[in-house]
């Protein structure tokens, strides 16, 4: 794993999972901006990305969930394989199946808010008159 040191230890640097989650999250940002042409549009993008990761597995492992609904929530949102992927290097070493799940999972996001955002840039500019 390719770590860039900010200077403040071990874990706050920019890991390739978080660079590519930021960037996932960065093109939805994108593309709900060029779909809404309103930065309201956007900023109500953030109450909803924040939820789910509260939503997530992020305080407690999934199997360490209780409360049944909330253990099924976790288990259908993408963020809680996200995040397992890097709690698996820190708790138990290179788990395959928990860094395919994490790292699949964001590769989809990706690639898939790239092509939303891409798509709809595309769209805009077939519609823009021209000069």
């Amino acid at each position: 794993m390719v770590v860039v040191d900010t200077g403040r230890g071990l874990g706050r640097g920019l890991t390739p999972s978080r660079a590519a989650t930021l960037l996932g999250f960065g093109a939805l940002g994108l593309w709900m901006a060029l779909r809404t042409g309103s930065s309201e549009g956007v900023q109500a993008q953030f109450p909803l990305l924040f939820f789910a990761t509260f939503i997530s597995s992020m305080n407690l492992p999934r199997n360490l969930i209780e409360v049944d609904w909330f253990r099924d929530v976790a288990t259908l949102n993408p963020v809680s394989y996200m995040i397992e992927a890097i709690r698996s290097l820190v708790i138990e070493g290179w788990d395959a199946q928990a860094l395919a799940l994490g790292f699949g999972l964001t590769l989809a996001l990706v690639l898939g808010a790239t092509a939303l955002y891409l798509r709809e840039a595309v769209r805009l500019s077939r519609e823009a008159p021209s000069s």
